[in-house]
């Protein structure tokens, strides 16, 4: 079975390489269009997924500042596309979480934690038993195309 993955704001560094070879080990073809690399707005990436129906969303965590020089992370752009975006509200997400953003990630969840959000955490991302559990929650969530 093949999944159809979006990528907004992925991680331009080799974090961005083993997510990507994690997810296609479990069947996933991402597409990152250029309108969500580096520094895609909150505004922009919205805008961007309206009208989109992907079986996965991979939203990096990593606090960043966008183009308009305002601070932003992956789960205040989660909270804005699961607020304005109705029917990506159950889509699942993916969210890499690099082990220098683990801290603040963690403190950010527990204030205001998310629906169908998978973390996957850069020390994790060898385990072996991640791909199961990360399969799982594709097929539970959302069926293929």
């Amino acid at each position: 079975m093949r999944y159809k993955a979006l990528a907004a704001r992925p991680y331009p560094n080799p974090l961005r390489g083993r997510v990507f070879r994690l997810l296609v080990q479990l069947g996933v073809d991402v597409e990152v269009p250029p309108e969500l690399e580096g520094a895609a707005t909150n505004d922009e990436v919205v805008a961007y997924l309206r009208g989109r129906r992907p079986d996965l969303l991979v939203i990096p965590f990593h606090a960043q500042r966008d183009r308009q020089d305002e601070r932003t992370s992956g789960l205040d752009l989660l909270a804005r596309v699961r607020a304005e975006i109705p029917e990506l509200r159950d889509v699942p997400v993916f969210m890499p979480v690099s082990v220098y953003g683990r801290v603040a990630f963690e403190a950010a969840w527990r204030a205001a934690p998310l629906k169908a959000v998978e973390p996957l955490f850069e020390e994790d991302l060898a385990d072996a038993a991640a791909l199961p559990r990360l399969l799982e929650t594709l097929r539970r969530q959302h069926r293929p195309r």
